[in-house]
């Protein structure tokens, strides 16, 4: 039983004497993140795996062109190499999601050349058949922020880093894929009226040039309907665990099995309707019905505890007035040795003090 119907799909981009922007992948065996999945590039879908040494940069080519909508979605413009993969559905659950992976040439790794500042970006828009404006959920998570080449990348690489707890990492030469670098497994995922019918457009890009090729590959078995297991809990957000702490993910859903997984990888024993978090990871669960199936997931992370220690600091009162000015949160590194950005730090007059806030 599945939670949708998937009617009229179609895809374009370049096919040209046996040349082809599209394509299905497979890990075979490799330690690449997805077992399966349809790859849309902005290139040759034929140079994507990693026994291609160079780099992927299709160029420019006459009546190959880019996607509005896609400008629209990404806050971008003067695309080109535009491949688009669009199909109606009907749900029968109120929620849907769809896993996928960007991969990208633009995430320059140190001695690559090129230049920064180039965003291919990908769309996954959806519109209810009869409105006029597609949404976007290629988005960071809990933002408005497209996902591209710009706004997700993690650090060690030539270009500044931006959201890197849903980069992937970088690629050395020989890996499964030959892209530079790509983003963690995303999923995209809105609510949906059920029984309504909706158009979906999976659109990927160049952005400038048609050098430098990106990719994204949709999860094969993916697209289903969607259990909402709350906001993911992320440092950057300040939402993390604390150490210690442990978070309870409910899933449950009448008349249901369960799987849980973890990174990607199923739990042992974790049949559950509800998981016990004790460790950071992006937790999955896989819902089976007798109507329809579903998946949840969400990303924990952990924020270190702090370890603070006594310290005795000389102060002088170099004017002689009996009084000395000192400002706390300038000493938070010496007295804080594991010391972070985002760590809050409060002082207090006594213990009694500390222990009401």
């Amino acid at each position: 039983n599945t939670c949708i119907s998937i009617s009229n799909v179609t895809i374009s981009g370049y096919n040209s004497s046996g040349v082809f922007s599209y394509g299905y992948i497979n890990s075979n065996g490799s330690s690449f993140e997805i077992n399966e999945g349809i790859l849309l590039t902005s290139g040759n879908a034929d140079n994507s795996p990693g026994s291609f040494s160079g780099i992927q940069s299709f160029g420019n080519n006459s009546g190959w062109n880019g996607d509005q909508d896609l400008e629209i979605a990404a806050q971008i413009s003067n695309t080109t190499n535009a491949t688009i993969l669009e199909f109606d559905f009907i749900p029968n659950t109120n929620k849907i999601s769809f896993d996928y992976m960007f991969l990208s040439e633009q995430y320059l790794r140190q001695g690559d050349p090129g230049t920064c500042g180039y965003t291919d970006a990908f769309a996954f828009l959806i519109k209810k058949i009869g409105d006029p404006n597609y949404k976007n959920l290629a988005l960071i998570p809990n933002t408005n922020t497209p996902i591209t080449s710009e706004t997700v990348r993690g650090p060690g690489g030539r270009c500044p880093e931006n959201n890197a707890e849903y980069f992937g990492h970088y690629n050395v030469n020989g890996s499964p894929t030959s892209f530079n670098g790509q983003t963690a497994i995303l999923t995209a995922q809105s609510d949906v009226i059920p029984g309504n019918k909706y158009h979906i457009k999976l659109v990927i890009a160049d952005q400038g040039n048609g050098l430098y090729d990106s990719g994204v590959i949709l999860k094969a078995g993916s697209f289903v309907g969607s259990k909402d297991l709350g906001p993911d809990r992320l440092i950057s957000k300040n939402n993390a665990l604390c150490q210690g702490e442990t978070l309870i993910l409910d899933a449950t859903t009448s008349g249901a099995t369960y799987q849980w997984y973890k990174d990607g990888t199923a739990i042992s024993g974790a049949n559950n309707a509800t998981y016990t978090v004790s460790s950071a990871g992006k937790y999955e669960v896989m819902i089976n019905s007798s109507s329809c199936s579903l998946k949840g997931s969400i990303i924990i992370e952990y924020i270190d505890k702090a370890d603070v220690s006594a310290k005795t600091f000389t102060n002088c009162d170099n004017d002689f007035d009996g009084k000395i000015s000192v400002k706390l949160q300038d000493l938070n590194s010496l007295i804080i040795n594991n010391y972070k950005q985002n760590f809050i730090v409060k002082y207090y007059q006594s213990q009694i003090d500390a222990n009401i806030g």
